[in-house]
């Protein structure tokens, strides 16, 4: 499943991001989604500003492995008011359900 975000910190970088959300997916909420022993994998994809290298647009895109994943993740932050914030904006991100579908490939390397 592919998640929408927006209201990333333009400075953040990919590894800000996945920083901040496996705080949550590798955290006890998500532990009956985890297959085996191993935490939940997932791919951040953050659109850059093409004029300034080391900047994003404050968009980009989470993608889980298991639409379950997704949609508690969605519900964790819209409902359950957990925040993921990145940099030092002190802004939380939005997650939006995306309507593109994730590659086959790219759901099939996360869930090894």
């Amino acid at each position: 499943m592919e998640i929408s975000i927006r209201d990333i910190d333009y400075r953040a970088s990919s590894y800000d991001v996945k920083d901040a959300v496996a705080k949550i997916l590798h955290g006890p909420d998500f532990r009956n989604l985890q297959i085996g022993d191993r935490v939940i994998n997932f791919h951040v994809r953050l659109d850059m500003n093409p004029d300034i290298d080391t900047r994003n647009l404050g968009t980009g895109a989470i993608t889980v492995p298991k639409v379950k994943i997704g949609e508690r993740l969605l519900s964790l932050v819209k409902k359950g008011g957990r925040r993921i914030v990145v940099g030092d904006s002190n802004r939380a991100m939005k997650l939006f359900r995306s309507a593109r579908k994730p590659a086959y490939n790219m759901v099939d390397t996360l869930l090894k």
